[in-house]
């Protein structure tokens, strides 16, 4: 499988980024069709390049710190699944620990479908 189309591996480049606080980098993981489902973000279901990149701003534009650390993850054929630990800050705020889990899924073209259930 080619490795940009390895969905462990985007699990593994999109908690990087957001550790990083690398909105470039977490958007160049989406696609023109990509549905994210993030349930704490109205409307919860975002599709495309637009759409994704507004959350990702929204969201980094607001935090001082993110540590986003894959626990474990499972992987098979198109489909990947991960769960792990988010230590977040926003600015002027005290710090918050929490438990996530993601979901990757690729098709043809790239990612397909994204969905965090990470609440911040």
């Amino acid at each position: 499988m080619n490795r940009r189309l390895d969905p462990a591996l985007l699990l593994q480049s999109y908690a990087s980024a957001l550790s990083r606080l690398d909105r470039q980098a977490l958007d160049g993981l989406i696609g023109s069709d990509t549905l994210l489902e993030i349930p704490f973000l109205k409307p919860g279901r975002l599709v495309g390049k637009t759409e994704i990149a507004a959350a990702h701003r929204e969201i980094l534009d607001n935090m001082e710190s993110l540590d986003c650390r894959i626990a474990r993850c499972l992987a098979g054929g198109n489909q990947a699944i991960a769960e792990g630990r988010l230590e977040a800050t926003r600015r002027g705020e005290a710090p918050r620990g929490l438990e996530f889990g993601m979901v990757a899924e690729c098709g043809a073209g790239g990612l397909r479908r994204w969905s965090d259930k990470t609440i911040l």
